[in-house]
């Protein structure tokens, strides 16, 4: 038996292997090979010739298919026709039995579509808000007139979305709530949910080191983001705006920005508030070690974000033990206590929060071990077991439909 993974992930081509900008590293197929033989990836083609950059994503018994002219997402409306007949030739092409969508994607709605068409069995991943990954997008400067068209754009991506997820035997949510009210599944379905993020079994060791971290006396204080530094929607200006106006009243301080991208808007907002001299571009980190690292040396992360699904590296960042303010976005509230939460876009309150949590230790620490405690709730042996039962029902439901 084979599946057919399909999202508009990018993946590049390097040396004979596939690399994933870092959402897709060859860990994740397990999750399908342990129903099927096979795993055929659907995505889209990345640029990038350096793979220290990237994540593998190639491993046995998992090949990639890539549509080459599908660079910008409005390409996949231009060439609709194109993409389902390619998409009904790749899996006529791998014999495949059953497709995995994952949404909100043009390509995971295609392929929904083949599969009405040709009546293969799939299963549906939600994993974002199609309405906030569109309505709270960006442009530079603020009369751009694609930010108006965006706002017009956002309510169809919606209904869009919800029409697609309640299409669905097979529904499983990376959240426990937020999304499963947004994209509710038909009574009928096999609904789960299990986070995209799977955390090793960190020791106690972890919180400790973190927690001595915070006592010390420092020079400087070191807060951390991290997301591609060009999708304003992650909330660098939030952030900046908030630093600004506590800057004089905390320690010297540096904000660290790991992830992809130019920057140029972010280095814009800091050296319009005077903050040009405390921003640092890490750039890209390879997930596991190397994030664990840069996470176990801050003494505050942030995640004021615009849009989310569950946030991957907020989830990392109290895994390892840091204090971590966020926005009620999404399913961060799922995650984070409320005296941690702020509006979305409420940079005051979010001021006002650094500074409370700057000025106590006993705070500081309070907030590393509740986030520490909350994050094994995503131990990945936990939600494997819940993933386990929804693609073991979903497989059993395709033998089933193929007699």
């Amino acid at each position: 038996m084979k599946v057919l993974f399909v999202h508009d992930h990018r993946f590049a081509y390097i040396d004979n292997d596939y690399y994933s900008p870092g959402g897709l590293p060859n860990t994740v197929w397990s999750r399908y090979l342990n129903y099927f033989q096979e795993v055929v990836v659907l995505g889209r083609t990345l640029t990038e010739n350096n793979k220290e950059k990237l994540t593998m994503s190639s491993r046995d018994r998992v090949t990639f298919e890539l549509l080459n002219y599908l660079e910008a997402h409005a390409n996949t409306y231009r060439y609709k026709s194109r993409v389902k007949q390619d998409i009904k030739n790749i899996i006529e092409k791998h014999n495949i039995n059953a497709v995995v969508a994952r949404l909100p994607s043009e390509l995971g709605y295609a392929v929904i579509d083949v599969c009405r068409e040709i009546k293969l069995p799939y299963a549906v991943e939600v994993v974002a808000c199609a309405y906030d990954a569109i309505a709270n997008y960006r442009f530079t400067p603020w009369y751009n007139y694609r930010n108006l068209a965006i706002k017009i754009l956002a309510p169809f991506s919606y209904r869009k979305m919800r029409r697609y997820v309640g299409g669905a035997e097979h529904v499983i949510y990376v959240t426990e709530n937020f999304l499963q009210i947004r994209y509710p599944a038909n009574s009928t379905a096999i609904v789960s949910y299990a986070s995209n993020v799977e955390l090793p079994n960190f020791e106690e060791n972890v919180l400790n080191n973190h927690i001595s971290l915070l006592e010390e006396k420092k020079k400087e204080l070191r807060f951390g983001m991290i997301g591609n530094v060009d999708v304003l929607y992650k909330g660098y200006d939030i952030t900046l705006k908030a630093l600004a106006l506590i800057k004089d009243e905390i320690p010297p301080f540096k904000l660290y920005l790991v992830g992809g991208g130019k920057g140029d808007a972010v280095r814009n907002i800091a050296r319009e508030l005077g903050l040009i001299d405390n921003l640092v571009f890490v750039g890209k980190l390879r997930s596991g070690p190397q994030v664990f690292h840069f996470l176990d040396k801050l003494d505050l992360y942030l995640h004021p974000s615009r849009q989310e699904g569950l946030p991957r590296s907020l989830i990392e960042a109290m895994g390892r033990g840091c204090p971590c303010l966020g926005s009620k976005t999404a399913g961060i509230p799922e995650l984070l206590l409320v005296e941690s939460l702020h509006d979305t876009g409420d940079h005051k309150k979010l001021s006002a929060q650094i500074l409370e949590l700057i000025n106590s230790k006993e705070k500081q620490i309070n907030a590393a071990k509740v986030n520490f405690m909350k994050a094994k709730e995503y131990n990945m042996d936990i939600l494997a077991g819940r993933r386990n039962v929804f693609f073991s029902s979903f497989y059993k439901s395709v033998i089933e439909k193929s007699k």
